[in-house]
Order: C-alpha cells, then structure tokens, then sequence
C-alpha cells in the first residue's frame, strides 16, 4: 500500500496532476518540516489555474492536520494567492 504520501502521489499522478514531495527531512533535528508549515506536496495541474499543497495523513488525523492548516498564517497567504489545500487521509 505504501505511506500516505506515496498514496497521494499516486492518487495525484492518476488524475492528471504533476506532483512532486516537497516536506523535507532535517537529520540534525531528526524530524520532517512541511512546505509552509503544512504542505508535504506540491501539484499542479494542466487544467487548473492554481497550484495545490496536499497535507497526507491518515483518516484518524484529519481533524488534527486541518487544525494546525487553519492556525498556519501562510496557509491563508497560500489561498489568497488563488491556491488550493486538500488533506488527504488514508488507512
């Protein structure tokens, strides 16, 4: 089955989506950091005018994610910016 993240790509790449992971592992730190404090990928889409940041998760953390989502400011930014956010929750 694979992580939620390689899922999601999956699930991405089979709609049309070029999609590539952008949350990043800090070794010294010894944990992972989310694009913009909440996107772990990046999609963009040939019919869409906007680019996407998927937080993966998940089904029993979905509430969680979207929480730390609303409380991040750029995530605001992000959307302002004619983006979109999706959670996706798997398992």
């Amino acid at each position: 089955m694979g992580s939620p993240t390689q899922r999601s790509l999956t699930k991405l790449r089979h709609e049309g989506y070029s999609a590539c992971v952008v949350e990043k592992w800090l070794a010294p730190a010894r944990r992972r950091v989310d694009a913009f404090g909440f996107g772990d990928i990046l999609a963009v889409h040939p019919a869409h005018r906007c680019a996407l940041l998927v937080q993966t998760t998940t089904r029993d953390h979905q509430a969680d994610r979207l929480a730390k989502i609303y409380a991040t400011p750029d995530a605001r930014a992000w959307l302002l910016a004619g983006n979109r956010i999706e959670v996706h929750g798997t398992g």
